[in-house]
């Protein structure tokens, strides 16, 4: 009934999250921008989309940062697992991106959950903001956190700002 009314009343103080996430997978293109279509419409332009999916490849996990290029509504798009951890570090730097998440340590609730310590403290991502430079790390296997954020720390202590994200090959 709230949707044929027009959503949310205008004045509207709560804002809307409409989340959706798929631990086995990561949609085609073409599925994935429709998904995130359907998901704007009910979340309105004050809404936040929110989706996570599980990624095969680094080429899956990139595909969901497609979503936060642009101008627009708040969004936020990752990828989990140890493939998508680069995607969490590289949100902030997308104009659509109002936030992104991180957890107590120990306490993850997603696969490739980083703690708030190595988002912020070890990735850099408390000075992350759009058009911040990101180099990314081509790297196999396993997620080298401590790298990145040696190279993160490098950067500033350099004066160059910055982050460093590794991303799986």
């Amino acid at each position: 009934a709230w949707l044929a009314a027009g959503g949310l009343p205008a004045g509207c103080r709560t804002r809307l999250v409409v989340s959706s996430h798929d631990f086995a997978k990561t949609l085609p293109p073409e599925e994935l921008r429709a998904r995130f279509e359907e998901m704007r419409g009910l979340a309105g332009p004050e809404g936040v989309v929110k989706l996570a999916q599980m990624p095969k490849t680094g080429c899956e996990a990139g595909r969901m940062l497609t979503l936060l290029a642009g101008e627009g509504g708040g969004t936020v798009a990752l990828a989990m697992g140890e493939t998508g951890v680069f995607t969490r570090v590289l949100a902030p730097a997308f104009p659509r991106t109002r936030f992104t998440f991180g957890c107590l340590r120990g306490r993850a609730s997603a696969p490739g959950q980083l703690t708030v310590l190595e988002m912020v403290e070890t990735l850099g991502l408390g000075s992350a903001s759009p058009g911040m430079p990101v180099f990314g790390m081509l790297q196999p296997g396993a997620f080298g956190c401590r790298v990145a954020g040696a190279v993160t720390a490098g950067l500033a202590a350099a004066g160059r700002g910055g982050g460093c994200a590794p991303i799986p090959v």
